[in-house]
């Protein structure tokens, strides 16, 4: 094929490639025009506007991850989510971009601002869209790097912006972080942070004025608070009490746990353990209760939410890539990470659970769905190079085998070879 042949060829790929996105992008964003959301892409001032900077400098010229490149600086109403163009207009250069990374290159670099281990694009816009939806994992950028006074959450978008706001207001009025790690909250409720704040300042000073006859300060009564705060969380995590507890992170069920303590009368009658038998009795009976809670949860948010959503969605309830290091996110589709959540939590533990006589951790849970079946199975595909996405050959083996390798006693290797004469 001459060079001219191939570059047209390219170029009209690149075409078909930028229509789909637009119209992919288009239907996301009918979906989510209904519920009153945002659809543009990320802009840096919604953040600079509420959480400012503290310092900036330029750093060197880097290859940059373009999963870390989350917004624009200036562009937003041109992109959606995940840079998808937004504007049939854009087709000429967009196809155009594409057409050149994907031959000779571009040599000029993109320019980015960091800001709080996120990027976003300040020239270049269209390079990193066309990165991100053919298979670039990485664009040269120059840097310009923006220091903030917090920690922004794994999935920043939209959709958790006032969760994070919530979060700055909570620091800057008790600038707890400065005697805290912030990374020991782990937060999805927006009335959390207000709740922490009265517990911590009204509540556990108030104890400690009770229990020593003097005012403390703040260094005192916060290290006594975070020690009980960590044996809950502790607790917690040993009691797989998320499971109860749809769309809820660590942070939000201590809320929950403080406020049933308080409902007390005298709550000073009670020691931790007492507390912590008495909330899981507590909410043993409200059990049904909330599995309706959690199916309405789960499809009410599989309905709305966006790929991003999903994806941070799975990630945070299982915890798996903290689990298990070596998972691997692929590039896969809403019904993807539901059927994982399903055969994680619906189908592995409650055959675990059925079969062994200690409580389980989430820990446990995913170890054995990674080693037993997701493991293999990825492996046996980066293997075999199958003529069909990862996604789609995963889906495919598991509608036919997981419940199989998991529940029965079948061998994942006859599965393999029984499969494979399947889709010759």
């Amino acid at each position: 094929m001459k060079n001219t042949d191939r570059e047209f060829y390219i170029e009209t790929r690149g075409s078909r490639l930028f229509r789909g996105l637009v119209f992919s992008g288009s239907r996301e964003s009918l979906i989510s025009n209904l519920f009153g959301k945002n659809t543009n892409i990320l802009d840096l001032k919604t953040l600079t506007d509420v959480i400012p900077v503290i310092e900036e400098h330029h750093g060197i010229r880097e290859d940059v991850p373009v999963e870390l490149i989350i917004g624009t600086e200036n562009r937003s109403r041109d992109f959606s989510g995940c840079f998808y163009p937004k504007n049939f207009w854009m087709e000429e250069r967009w196809t155009r971009v594409y057409r050149l990374m994907h031959t000779e290159g571009i040599s000029e670099p993109v320019k980015l601002i960091e800001y709080g281990g996120f990027y976003f694009v300040r020239d270049g816009n269209h390079r990193v869209s066309v990165a991100i939806h053919s298979g670039i994992e990485y664009v040269t950028a120059e840097i310009v790097h923006y220091k903030i006074p917090v920690n922004l959450p794994d999935n920043l978008n939209r959709n958790n912006l006032e969760l994070l706001f919530e979060k700055y207001r909570f620091y800057e009025r008790t600038k707890i972080f400065d005697f805290i790690d912030e990374k020991q909250f782990q937060v999805n409720c927006h009335d959390t942070w207000k709740k922490l704040e009265k517990e911590i300042f009204v509540n556990s000073r108030s104890w400690f004025v009770r229990y020593y006859d003097r005012e403390p300060d703040n260094s005192e009564f916060i290290y006594i608070w975070n020690c009980f705060y960590k044996l809950s969380i502790e607790h917690i995590r040993e009691r797989s009490l998320l499971l109860l507890f749809p769309g809820m992170r660590e942070t939000d069920v201590f809320v929950e746990l403080v406020e049933y303590w308080n409902s007390y009368e005298n709550p000073d009658s009670f020691w931790e353990g007492e507390i912590f038998e008495k909330f899981e009795k507590f909410i043993g009976r409200k059990r049904f209760i909330l599995g309706l809670r959690r199916f309405l949860f789960q499809w009410g948010r599989m309905k709305t939410a966006s790929i991003n959503d999903i994806k941070y969605m799975f990630l945070h309830t299982t915890m798996i890539n903290h689990v298990v290091p070596d998972f691997d996110l692929p590039v896969a589709g809403k019904k993807f990470f539901n059927l994982c959540y399903k055969q994680i939590y619906r189908i592995n533990a409650k055959f675990l659970k059925e079969k062994s006589e200690k409580q389980l951790m989430i820990e446990d849970i995913d170890h054995i769905w990674y080693k037993s079946f997701y493991g293999p199975v990825i492996e046996r595909y980066r293997k075999f190079l199958y003529p069909m996405s990862f996604e789609k050959f995963y889906m495919k083996f598991s509608k036919h085998y997981y419940k199989k390798i998991v529940i029965g006693n079948v061998s994942i290797e006859n599965c393999f070879e029984e499969f494979d004469k399947k889709i010759v």
